[in-house]
């Protein structure tokens, strides 16, 4: 009897070690399915966008308001997640000349022709030759189409630039094409509306192009660049005088409608003054003609000659005329009595 007792003390303590052992693995083993069915859970930043697929299928598309995507552990989800706020770029050297690496180091003199398939060019509407390299700066739209709708994006996407940029520069000549602003332009209404058309989920920030000639007419070019220069110079100096004459020819012209006005209110003044007088003459004439004529007369005469002490009226039908002549001579005006 005492050799069973330490057994089955034994016994007890190794069923209790397996037990306690027991309930840790299932606490572990519960941690790690709440953690493999919380694995798939991802965060989303402020300019990321995310989408989940189920199976390889479109499942659901999250944006950064949602902060959080809930999906099941791989391989039944997975998410994919892209900063589609961002700016992307692509260039596109397709119209350039082809560089050797030994001229970076050492500058050597260039083909007398450009060479066909080696070589990219552009010809303009008048067959003459240019280069151009462009770069595409654009942000994700629409990040299903942008990731699913087409299998190689970015190369399809460097087909639509340049065949935008040959077609625009291909309906213009020379003097056009050089027109950097114009061909930007035009290549890049060309282009939006074929990504539109493809519905590529894509937005077109801006693209830059830099036009150049050849290197094998490169005197000519400098000879040209410069004439157009002048011209620009004249161009602007024309337009400076232009400005200048004619704010001098609005200031003159202001002037004069000024003064025009000035003088059409003085003489309506004027004018009113002269009626007002006029009618209060009226007046009196009706009522005493011959008095009145006598001192419009005598008026007139004073204003004439002015160092006249007084002024006598005869009366053509009297041929007699007698004046009282003062005893001395008349005094002039403005002289003292002595």
């Amino acid at each position: 009897m005492s050799e069973d007792k330490p057994k089955k003390g034994g016994l007890n303590s190794l069923q209790d070690a397996l037990r306690t052992t027991f309930v840790f693995i299932r606490i572990v083993m519960f941690l790690l399915v709440i953690a493999f069915v919380f694995s798939g859970v991802r965060t989303i930043e402020k300019n990321e966008k995310a989408v989940v697929l189920q199976f390889g299928k479109l499942k659901s598309t999250f944006d950064s308001n949602s902060r959080f995507v809930f999906a099941w552990p791989y391989p039944f989800d997975s998410v994919i997640s892209i900063k589609t706020s961002s700016s992307r770029s692509l260039k596109s050297l397709r119209f350039t000349p082809k560089e050797n690496p030994g001229d970076k180091i050492i500058k050597t003199v260039a083909n007398t022709s450009l060479i066909p398939g080696e070589d990219g060019y552009l010809i303009t509407a008048d067959l003459n030759l240019l280069h151009c390299e462009s770069t595409l700066r654009y942000t994700i739209a629409d990040l299903p189409k942008y990731l699913f709708d087409s299998q190689d994006f970015e190369k399809l996407l460097l087909q639509l630039v340049d065949s935008s940029l040959l077609q625009s520069v291909a309906e213009r000549n020379i003097d056009k094409a050089r027109n950097q602003k114009e061909i930007t332009q035009a290549t890049l209404s060309r282009l939006n509306k074929r990504i539109t058309d493809l519905q590529l989920g894509i937005e077109v920030l801006s693209i830059e192009l830099k036009i150049s000639f050849p290197a094998q007419i490169r005197e000519e070019t400098i000879a040209v660049s410069q004439a157009s220069n002048e011209a620009a110079r004249l161009q602007s100096e024309a337009e400076l005088y232009a400005r200048k004459t004619l704010n001098e020819a609005e200031s003159s012209a202001a002037k004069v409608l000024t003064q025009a006005d000035i003088d059409t209110t003085d003489l309506r003044a004027r004018s009113e003054a002269l009626m007002k007088t006029f009618l209060s003459l009226k007046g009196l004439y009706d009522k005493a003609p011959n008095m009145t004529q006598e001192l419009l007369l005598r008026e007139k005469m004073a204003s004439i000659l002015p160092d006249l002490e007084a002024v006598y009226l005869t009366n053509p039908d009297n041929t007699q005329l007698r004046l009282a002549m003062p005893r001395r001579p008349l005094q002039k005006k403005g002289e003292i009595k002595k």
